[in-house]
């Protein structure tokens, strides 16, 4: 009996307030219609497709990536040749006269030196990259500036001068990152004829030379290429030959001897044959 009277007691309040909410909701549903994401009906749901993540195309770059900018294909070869020439004509080659931890650097030459002082030849040849690409960069910014176009044609007759005789040319360039003397001689005979003057690379310009370098190259066929260096300094003549055997494989075949006169030892001539592979 009690709670019959209390709820006597509320319900006119409750009538009331469910009189004024009903207009409201109404009003509410007029002015603001279905919300998106939300069904009225969902009789076709279970049928509708759906497509959780959208694709989108990549924009187009705004120029050369920054890795074609700052190493470019004449640099990428000019680099290989280079270290090719410092640490070995083949991969072979390279495995043949690599260091170990407890060894001294025994190749063709002999002992020449310990680990220490052949990681300070590769870091030697890590200084020389950044000063070759300084200048190259350098080059292409004075080259390509109307205003300073002559300060790179005034470098540029200093550091190359051609010579032309009959169906002979040569071709000498100087490098200022490596200090080096190149004198090359185009001839329709061989492919690759060249004498390179080393001097020493912490200096600029003429200075004590460390090393001179014959090199003579001949593709005898589209997959036979052999070449023939003379260290004069040290003495040392060696004969590569490498033949392509497929896209990805290659055959190679070193010889190197020692030829100062010296009293001969094992190491002063190498025979080496290897078979690469590229991925």
């Amino acid at each position: 009996m009690i709670l019959l009277k209390e709820f006597a007691k509320v319900f006119p309040m409750m009538v009331a307030l469910i009189a004024t909410l009903g207009p409201l909701s109404a009003e509410a549903r007029r002015n603001f219609g279905p919300h998106k994401g939300y069904l009225e009906n969902v009789d076709g749901e279970r049928d509708k497709k759906y497509q959780e993540l959208e694709f989108f195309q990549p924009p187009p770059p705004l120029g050369r990536p920054i890795s074609e900018r700052i190493f470019n294909e004449k640099l990428s070869k000019e680099f290989r040749d280079k270290y090719e020439e410092k640490f070995g004509r083949t991969e072979i080659e390279r495995v043949y006269q690599s260091p170990n931890r407890t060894t001294y650097y025994n190749d063709v030459y002999g002992p020449t030196g310990t680990l220490e002082e052949i990681n300070k030849e590769r870091k030697e040849f890590g200084d020389f990259m950044f000063r070759r690409l300084a200048e190259y960069h350098v080059d292409d910014y004075l080259k390509n500036d109307p205003s300073a176009r002559p300060i790179y044609e005034v470098k540029e007759r200093i550091s190359n001068v051609r010579v032309e005789v009959s169906k002979i040319r040569i071709d000498i360039q100087y490098s200022i990152a490596g200090n080096t003397l190149d004198l090359k001689l185009n001839n329709p005979y061989l492919d690759d004829t060249k004498i390179r003057v080393e001097m020493d690379p912490e200096s600029i310009g003429p200075s004590s030379v460390n090393e001179t370098r014959l090199m003579v190259g001949k593709r005898v066929t589209k997959t036979v290429f052999m070449q023939s260096d003379y260290l004069t300094q040290k003495g040392v003549v060696s004969l590569v030959g490498r033949k392509t055997l497929t896209r990805n494989l290659s055959s190679s075949l070193t010889a190197a001897t020692y030829t100062n006169g010296n009293k001969a030892n094992r190491r002063e001539t190498i025979y080496l044959s290897g078979v690469t592979y590229a991925f």
